[in-house]
């Protein structure tokens, strides 16, 4: 059924990949944050302690701006792969006012800065917790 006990759970040694997708570059895909709820505890929901948000489905050059829950950005991706949907923002970074990035609820924006799909915007959230 899916349920299990904690002590039968194993942390991934590392995480999957998505490729290049039309689909997403032409924003028509569902953008992803994963994993979500993000633990910033080592033992918590990561990919094998490495305090990595992946952002799934990505237009292959695009922007992501991520603000707090007071609408301010406290970061900005800049994606531009040609072959990778999928980018990350790492935990052991701070934030743009040089503090630890705090447990709450995030938003982000991805703006897709291919020329098909150009200002095109989706949005939503992420969670953040100890």
């Amino acid at each position: 059924g899916g349920y299990s006990a904690p002590e039968q759970r194993t942390n991934l040694s590392s995480s999957p990949y998505m490729p290049q997708n039309n689909d997403a570059d032409a924003m028509a895909r569902e953008i992803r944050v994963v994993p979500n709820p993000f633990s910033l505890t080592k033992a918590g929901y990561n990919y094998d302690s490495t305090l990595k948000i992946r952002f799934v489905g990505l237009p292959t050059k695009c922007t992501i701006r991520i603000y707090n829950f007071a609408g301010e950005q406290v970061a900005q991706i800049d994606h531009d792969n040609p072959n990778s949907g999928e980018t990350y923002w790492t935990q052991d970074a701070l934030d743009y006012s040089s503090l630890e990035v705090a447990t709450g609820i995030y938003f982000w924006v991805v703006e897709s800065q291919l020329s098909g799909s150009k200002g095109k915007k989706k949005s939503g959230t992420f969670y953040i917790i100890r």
